[in-house]
């Protein structure tokens, strides 16, 4: 275990001493990520995770493509939250959706969350509604299908989340679609732990405000 974790620190000490190859430091910087996550899993020691966190920190601080930091940041943030560490996961995630199209879905969800955890549920709302309508844009994805649905759970609109997955499954094979009609209260008991629980947590650290932009 102890060997592997040191394995992982030599790689990230090269990858900072060939910051004049991109590709390669770049490369090396998900390879590392990797491992991490990969002892983990294994041991469930979270210093593998705040390892990767400080990789993420290290590509952050050099240069990179808009692409690239928006992957770093939503790695970064995905770690965060495995640890628990839900406000900041929240945060850095509004710092990688600043870095795509006001209109973007992620965006959008992102801000409708900030909102609703603000208690602005109007505003969430609106938010929501955008991200319905470009929803609607991309109705043979199934990934944008469940999105809808979820932001009309969001709303209280159960019906119609379920109407967009019935629509979807009459005329798609989708096993993901299907597992969430099959179990549509436990699709919607999912989506609103996700909202109670990040609640709870955004309660107890209100001094800790997430640093995002407006969406016109």
């Amino acid at each position: 275990m102890k060997q592997t974790l040191i394995i992982v620190l030599l790689i990230a000490s090269a990858c900072s001493h060939r910051q004049g190859n991109t590709e390669c430091s770049w490369k090396e910087f998900e390879s590392s990520v990797d491992s991490c996550m990969a002892g983990f899993q294994d041991s469930n020691d979270t210093a593998y995770i705040k390892h990767a966190i400080s990789l993420c920190d290290e590509i952050l601080s050099g240069s990179t493509s808009t692409e690239q930091r928006y992957s770093v940041l939503r790695t970064k943030a995905n770690l965060l939250g495995t640890i628990g560490m839900l406000v900041e996961a929240f945060e850095v995630r509004g710092e990688s959706v600043c870095l795509l199209d006001t209109l973007n879905i992620e965006r959008l969800e992102y801000m409708s969350m900030k909102s609703r955890l603000e208690g602005d549920n109007v505003t969430a709302n609106v938010y929501l509604h955008k991200a319905v309508s470009e929803c609607e844009k991309n109705k043979d994805d199934e990934d944008m299908v469940l999105r809808e649905a979820t932001c009309y759970i969001l709303m209280g609109k159960k019906d119609m989340a379920k109407d967009v997955m019935m629509r979807y499954i009459n005329g798609h094979t989708s096993s993901a679609v299907s597992y969430a009609l099959d179990d549509f209260d436990g699709y919607i008991s999912q989506v609103e732990e996700g909202v109670e629980v990040l609640s709870k947590a955004w309660q107890s650290n209100k001094n800790l405000c997430p640093r995002t932009p407006t969406v016109e």
